[in-house]
């Protein structure tokens, strides 16, 4: 993949640091879900980052998989005992990242604006009906647009063009979260 994982660790200059830091390397060019490591160090040598390749595309479930083992379990133990923080980044990183800070709320924030569309509603219009019929065309309109984010839009495969897996699942992943909005706003929500 051209996506590696970024592994950036400090106190890189203490003999502790850097073994553990060389035996990261050698681990997980080990592992078949990640390829072989480079380590880039800064000017003072206080800084290290680990650039290790991932198997297959970054936002793969396999892969994916692997980064949290690699932040959960494995960074842990081969640090532990070291004075070294060591941040775990790249881009199936920013992808369990984001999905993380989106996908927990959303339950609240989903039935949060749908109670305020039904009490914002139903004072207005003194209606009990008005609030409910706009939410249930609401959940129906967003229902109805998801799936559409994440059909596969050539089953047959990809054409000529640069449309990519990972194109296609960074733009539903990016969309998905406004469906909410625009469906609220297109049914009479504020």
């Amino acid at each position: 993949t051209t996506d590696p994982v970024e592994i950036v660790v400090t106190n890189a200059s203490n003999p502790a640091t850097e073994q553990a830091l060389a035996a990261l390397g050698t681990r997980l060019a080990g592992d078949p879900r990640f390829g072989e490591g480079e380590i880039r160090r800064s000017a003072d040598g206080t800084v290290a980052v680990l650039s290790v390749p991932v198997q297959g595309d970054p936002s793969d479930e396999n892969a994916v998989a692997a980064v949290k083992e690699l932040r959960s379990d494995v960074v842990p133990e081969t640090f532990a005992g070291t004075s070294a923080e060591v941040l775990v980044g790249g881009t199936p990183s920013e992808d369990i990242d984001y999905f993380s800070s989106v996908i927990d709320p959303a339950p609240y924030v989903i039935g949060l604006v749908l109670l305020l569309t039904f009490v914002l509603l139903t004072v207005v219009f003194r209606s009990v009906v008005v609030g409910a019929t706009a939410v249930i065309l609401n959940l129906l309109s967003v229902g109805a647009a998801v799936p559409a984010t994440s059909a596969e839009p050539f089953p047959a495969g990809p054409p000529a063009a640069p449309v990519t897996a990972e194109h296609r699942y960074r733009l539903s992943a990016a969309i998905r979260p406004l469906l909410f909005w625009i469906g609220k706003s297109n049914v009479g929500g504020a």
